[in-house]
């Protein structure tokens, strides 16, 4: 009785994992979504950059992943907090101030195409993210793709350069760089 019992424990949790992987492999868009605006409860702006309850991400070159925030603005709402999503390209980009972006995520592909002064950004207050390979060596946080699953690289400069700071919790659960 013992043994089965086991077993039957040992398979749920495979089933679980497995589910889970897939899950990450066919939603990608809608994890790293989730990711950003978990962000913006992990991470301190100075109070003069908007109302606490009101936080502006910026996506450059994403608008695949703007869709999935759709149920997160809703869920925001229910929090008594405004989520404003911007997708940013091109000439847009000359908005990025204006817009007061408290996230600015980069996708891998807009990287590619054109070169971006990436420390412009900090100096306003802007938490830079990309799941850029090696973004974390020049943005604050990467998203990471290790072993299947979204791992945070935070550099702890670049969040400082911005005026930033972060919780202890996020530090724990993230890889830390200082470069």
């Amino acid at each position: 009785m013992k043994i089965k019992k086991i077993a039957f424990v040992t398979f749920v949790s495979m089933m679980v994992m497995l589910t889970s992987t897939s899950f990450a492999r066919n939603d990608h868009k809608n994890i790293e979504a989730v990711f950003l605006y978990n962000l913006i409860n992990y991470i301190f702006w100075p109070e003069s950059k908007q109302p606490p309850h009101v936080f502006n991400i910026c996506l450059v070159g994403n608008p695949y992943i703007e869709n999935s925030f759709r149920e997160i603005q809703k869920k925001a709402k229910e929090r008594k907090q405004v989520l404003n999503v911007y997708n940013l390209t091109g000439d847009n980009l000359k908005s990025i101030e204006e817009k007061k972006c408290h996230i600015l995520y980069f996708s891998q592909a807009s990287l590619q195409k054109r070169s971006y002064n990436i420390d412009k950004f900090h100096k306003a207050n802007t938490l830079t993210v990309s799941g850029a390979d090696g973004f974390g060596n020049i943005g604050a946080v990467e998203l990471a793709l290790v072993d299947g699953k979204l791992k945070l690289v935070i550099n702890i400069k670049k969040v400082k350069q911005a005026g930033l700071s972060v919780s202890s919790k996020l530090l724990r659960l993230s890889k830390v760089v200082d470069e």
